[in-house]
């Protein structure tokens, strides 16, 4: 089977509502039992201009339960999540995890081998065992034919890298997968199709879009605080290049230029422009039937670079996704074990709310 042509997995998303009620309205700063529940659902990261997205996350029939008789004696009243007892939160806690329990697997990992990540296959595959997965892809990031770059892969490691890919598939029931994230420029096309696919027998290739080559020093698109209007201009026509090549297994991160659109220069954040990017790459994934993913690595990196809004995956870009014939994977770019699953249920609650199609990879 040709490697474009390897088989993805339709994942259903629908499924009942829990109610109409935003989390935020139904917490109070002290109360530690409700953070604890924020935390175990990785909701602690979302921001309240964003919470909007979740408000099914806490069922409100749920919290009708929670009654209280007033100290007055003057009958039962209804009283916010927070003032429950103790018992009926475990009750709330336990029916969320259900509802948001199922199997999902990361094909967007990236070990020690690229300079900037830590932990190895082995490792990653144990975690994805107790994670309860059932596959895990691993995409260090490639090195370009006749350059080595710090935060890359070099050349000399990707026979092992493949080789412990290999080694380590079937281990705890887990199917490992074997390719690279790929820094995309034209002029790399025939090199990644060649060396990675041919030569090497990599399974898969994810494209990516970092930096803007024939910008000073192949400008940065994440940290960069000089992304304007034209910088956002080169990176769209890059990436829409890079889903007409249809050359990967899906593209990665299509929203990262969220982050310089909102704390950069200006920080002008989500305006017609970033709206009009959205929908030129979007358009382009529909018509190439290329697949896009949602990162949720920009959640932890919202929290450890100290920003006020969701970096990326960003919910208007997702928005604007919704109603189309468009495949989306969710992934979380992990670079450590302890994140292999880092950000995934906003990541689902991104596929739940606009409805959109689910995918992942299976390996022939």
């Amino acid at each position: 089977m040709h490697w474009r042509d390897k088989r993805m997995i339709e994942w259903g998303t629908r499924r009942p509502g829990l109610g109409n009620k935003a989390p935020y309205e139904l917490i109070n700063e002290e109360d530690e039992d409700m953070w604890a529940l924020f935390h175990l659902l990785k909701m602690d990261l979302i921001p309240l201009d964003e919470v909007h997205l979740m408000p099914d996350l806490f069922s409100w029939s749920l919290v009708q339960e929670c009654r209280l008789r007033d100290r007055s004696g003057q009958g039962e009243k209804r009283r916010p999540a927070a003032r429950c007892s103790r018992q009926n939160r475990k009750q709330i806690m336990a029916r969320i995890t259900e509802a948001h329990s199922g199997v999902w697997n990361n094909f967007h990992t990236h070990t020690y081998r690229c300079r900037h990540a830590e932990g190895d296959i082995e490792d990653y595959v144990n975690k994805a065992a107790e994670l309860g997965m059932n596959r895990i892809g691993f995409s260090e990031h490639a090195f370009i034919a006749g350059e080595e770059r710090p935060l890359r892969m070099s050349q000399a490691d990707v026979p092992e890298y493949i080789e412990a890919c290999r080694a380590a598939d079937g281990q705890n029931g887990i199917r490992v997968l074997c390719g690279v994230e790929c820094d995309y420029d034209p002029a790399d096309e025939s090199f990644f199709r060649e060396y990675y696919l041919g030569e090497m027998g990599m399974d898969y290739l994810v494209g990516s879009v970092h930096g803007l080559k024939g910008q000073p020093d192949i400008m940065d698109v994440f940290s960069n605080a000089h992304f304007g209007v034209k910088e956002l201009r080169i990176y769209t026509d890059l990436y829409v290049r890079m889903i007409e090549s249809r050359l990967f297994t899906f593209c990665a991160h299509p929203d990262l230029f969220g982050r310089p659109i909102e704390v950069g220069e200006g920080g002008r954040g989500w305006d017609e422009n970033a709206a009009a990017a959205a929908k030129e790459i979007l358009d382009a994934a529909q018509a190439n039937d290329t697949v896009l993913e949602i990162n949720t690595s920009g959640i932890w990196k919202t929290r450890e670079r100290g920003h006020n809004t969701i970096i990326y995956p960003r919910w208007q870009f997702w928005e604007m996704a919704s109603g189309r014939n468009l495949k989306v994977i969710v992934n979380t770019d992990a670079h450590s074990v302890e994140k292999l699953d880092s950000g995934t249920d906003y990541g689902m609650e991104l596929i739940r709310r606009f409805n959109l199609q689910r995918v992942e990879l299976e390996q022939e």
